[in-house]
């Protein structure tokens, strides 16, 4: 998911300029990039994704997250900061190894909308090294934060990076993880390609 940090550090989410046809659209190096991408898994009539939707775009605090540092310093509702995620370097929670980064829960486009779209957002060293080398990562993300929609392509269950220690019970503690078939993903495994919508 393309994200920005605004001038006062909140986190954005990146919302494609309206076309010609009313469809929110936009390019992305060569890619093009468009509501389409978020419409699967119960989403495909979300009222956030309609053009001309009366919806901002930061990354807002999801309700009842996994992470005890952000139940304890954010309501749900709260536009993230960069400065929640200072210890980003350092921070663990117990679940795999520390240091990989530090995750957060939120929602996108759906203030007043059930159910909200959801976001994993991490903030981690390695992704300023994927950002170098990768045109896609150095276009769409911004002081080491990435995110994506945390929903298993296999029945769309909530995953959660560090976010359960039954991750590490399956060798998942640094991954994100699927409860409902213990499906395993590696986020900042990057892969690019395209759905026909």
């Amino acid at each position: 998911m393309p994200i920005r940090v605004d001038d006062e550090g909140f986190l954005r989410g990146f919302w494609p300029e309206e076309s010609e046809n009313g469809t929110p659209a936009s390019e992305i190096l060569d890619l093009r990039f468009s509501a389409a991408w978020f419409r699967y898994c119960g989403f495909s009539d979300h009222d956030g994704f309609e053009a001309g939707a009366d919806q901002d775009t930061y990354l807002r605090a999801a309700p009842d997250p996994p992470y005890d540092w952000q139940a304890d310093e954010l309501s749900p509702g709260d536009r993230l900061h960069v400065d929640s995620f200072e210890d980003y370097e350092s921070w663990g929670n117990g679940i795999g190894t520390a240091d990989l980064g530090k995750p957060a829960m939120a929602t996108w486009r759906s203030r007043g909308s059930s159910p909200p779209f959801g976001v994993q957002v991490v903030r981690r060293p390695r992704v300023s090294e994927l950002r170098s080398s990768d045109d896609w990562l150095f276009a769409t993300t911004d002081l080491d934060f990435v995110a994506w929609a945390p929903l298993c392509p296999n029945d769309c269950a909530t995953t959660a990076f560090k976010g359960s220690e039954a991750s590490e019970e399956v060798g998942g503690g640094d991954l994100a993880y699927c409860p409902r078939h213990e499906s395993l993903f590696d986020p900042f495994d990057v892969a690019e390609g395209t759905v026909d919508q």
